[in-house]
């Protein structure tokens, strides 16, 4: 009895350091310390790293999107190699979605995406950043295309949330979000 009166007094100890602040500073402080560290041994590959993803951005803009498509997917490996789980890598894999919506492979897309996605979440950004929507709104727009609804509709009401929760304030968003999710239930029958 006394041992395990101990042990659970020893494990609401622990539950009350967890829930701490402190811990929590702690573990983002790990977190960006880890990223700092993996960045400075890719210090040697940055200037590789940055000059093909300007030159893919470069064909892009050219609309020269299957060599900006090879060029984007080395800079992709590169830093999934060096670099995994940063969001330097989640942010090149969004753009690697782009390049492929804009040529149409649309199962390559959403699964740079929806990689992308697991980044953002698991690093510091969380799924309440900037990036986190942009990715989830380029994400609805493969489904529609790809004329699936109801996951359309489930990425486009998770952005909904987020821009509600965080920016309640920005009325163009919300609406243009609004506008989206109606046409996208009107397909789906919803109406």
């Amino acid at each position: 009895m006394a041992g395990e009166q101990g042990f659970r007094s020893a494990c609401e100890d622990i539950v009350r350091v967890l829930q701490t602040r402190w811990f929590l500073l702690l573990v983002l402080c790990a977190s960006l310390v880890a990223v700092l560290v993996a960045e400075l041994t890719f210090e040697g590959k940055w200037d590789r790293w940055e000059e093909a993803s300007s030159r893919a951005r470069s064909l892009f803009e050219g609309g020269e999107y299957a060599r900006a498509i090879a060029i984007q997917e080395e800079c992709v490996e590169l830093l999934r190699g060096e670099l995994p789980n940063n969001p330097r890598l989640a942010q090149e894999l969004y753009n690697l979605g782009v390049l492929y919506l804009a040529e149409r492979r649309l199962s390559d897309a959403r699964e740079a995406y929806e990689e992308s996605l697991a980044i953002y979440s698991e690093a510091f950004l969380g799924p309440d950043s900037v990036h986190y929507v942009k990715t989830l709104l380029y994400l609805a727009d493969v489904e529609i295309s790809l004329e699936r609804w109801d996951e359309a509709q489930e990425h486009l009401q998770r952005a909904t949330g987020i821009v509600t929760t965080y920016t309640p304030g920005d009325v163009d968003a919300l609406g243009a979000l609004r506008k989206l999710r109606s046409c996208v239930d009107e397909k789906r029958g919803d109406r």
